[in-house]
């Protein structure tokens, strides 16, 4: 039972952390996410009043970001260590980031390595279109992410079983096995009350 539960302990541990939806407010927050991770996948977009008018727009946005959140979610880019950034520049701290990031228009879906952006997708595109997106810029990355992560669990499930092999076993105050008080539990094969037959 120990051991499952070092097993599972360990696979907790170097288990990966990204590849999950972050919304930031500021481009302080974004910058910092942005050094949290090898590589990220920014979607910018704007919820202002004024772009949420059109009931067409505000479905369309409302759709991308579902789409965003779901990609997220994909075993592939968990395992790969992919981290999914929400960025609205209609909020305050965020209204420079368009200018920053020279985007023509929005949304736009960003590459990052670290903080450094690589390529740009315009509109409001399907999950296909945004997945071979990211496979153009990070497969190679991310496949090799992939294979040191699993290199690494082998071994952390290997020193597991090492340690568990090696721990010291305590047997109880009576020594090896201990005393069975066999007067106690009543009858039993071969033993009855201490005697045998």
């Amino acid at each position: 039972m120990k051991m499952v539960k070092k097993i599972l302990y360990i696979l907790l541990c170097v288990a990966p952390l990204c590849a999950k939806d972050v919304r930031v407010r500021s481009s302080s927050a974004l910058q910092k996410k942005l050094s949290s991770a090898p590589y990220s996948i920014v979607l910018f977009y704007d919820k202002s009043r004024d772009a949420m008018r059109d009931k067409t727009a505000k479905q369309k946005l409302i759709d991308i970001e579902t789409m965003f959140r779901s990609l997220s979610n994909d075993d592939y880019y968990k395992d790969a260590q992919l981290q999914f950034i929400r960025a609205d520049v209609a909020r305050k701290g965020l209204v420079s980031s368009s200018r920053d990031y020279n985007l023509i228009r929005l949304p736009a879906f960003v590459i990052f390595l670290g903080r450094q952006l690589t390529d740009k997708l315009y509109g409001y595109a399907f999950r296909q279109t945004v997945e071979k997106f990211i496979a153009q810029n990070l497969k190679i990355k991310m496949d090799k992410a992939i294979k040191q992560a699993d290199e690494q669990r082998k071994k952390n499930l290997e020193q597991a079983k090492i340690n568990n092999l090696n721990r010291p076993y305590w047997y109880g105050p009576y020594g090896y096995g201990g005393f069975y008080p066999y007067w106690w539990y009543g009858p039993g094969w071969p033993y009855y009350r201490g005697f045998y037959w």
